[in-house]
């Protein structure tokens, strides 16, 4: 699909090189190749800090400097796709389930309001418990909206959810440990 930012995505990145890191520095070689770093050396700016650390903590890996980067999530209802970034660079895409019609997922600028390892999703028609890597984004008075790992779908690139952002177990353990209370998120 041209309109799909994942699919140019998929041919970019052979499935090897993912999850790989092959210079130890704690970002994948995706996110190297992303975020134009080299995935060969540890620290790509020779700051004496590691690129994941600096990425990790919101600094770029690519500059000399302690200038603090915005850290910001953006949700694709359109494409179903999450896309997180440290100021302009981009660290990864990856493919979401988000509300299913009636049960939209709100669209507008928010924050990581919290952060939970665990939440217990339970409604008239699902029982979720135990669910991993929580970031609640809005109080609603029915229940909040997170964006959460979901272990009971495979089905991440189409509408699925009660209004929360669904991203797998293997996506949204990365962007859990990134994000911080605070992180801007853009759902458009």
């Amino acid at each position: 699909n041209a309109t799909d930012p994942l699919s140019k995505e998929k041919k970019k990145f052979p499935k090897s090189l993912i999850d790989r890191d092959t210079d130890n520095d704690g970002l994948t070689d995706e996110e190297e190749i992303n975020l134009g770093t080299d995935y060969q050396n540890t620290d790509s700016d020779s700051d004496g800090f590691k690129d994941g650390e600096e990425v990790t903590h919101g600094y770029s890996p690519l500059m000399l400097g302690e200038e603090k980067l915005e850290k910001r999530i953006e949700v694709g209802i359109a494409t179903q796709s999450l896309s997180y970034y440290i100021g302009d660079l981009l660290i990864r895409i990856v493919k979401v389930s988000t509300g299913l019609p009636g049960f939209d997922t709100p669209k507008g600028e928010f924050d990581v309001i919290k952060k939970l390892p665990f939440v217990h999703y339970k409604g008239k028609d699902y029982d979720y418990p135990n669910t991993k890597w929580n970031m609640r984004f809005k109080f609603h008075k029915a229940g909040s909206y997170y964006i959460h790992g979901a272990y009971w779908h495979n089905n991440f690139g189409r509408k699925r959810s009660h209004g929360c952002v669904n991203v797998s177990y293997h996506d949204v353990e990365r962007l859990y440990k990134w994000a911080d209370e605070g992180t801007k998120i853009s759902i458009k």
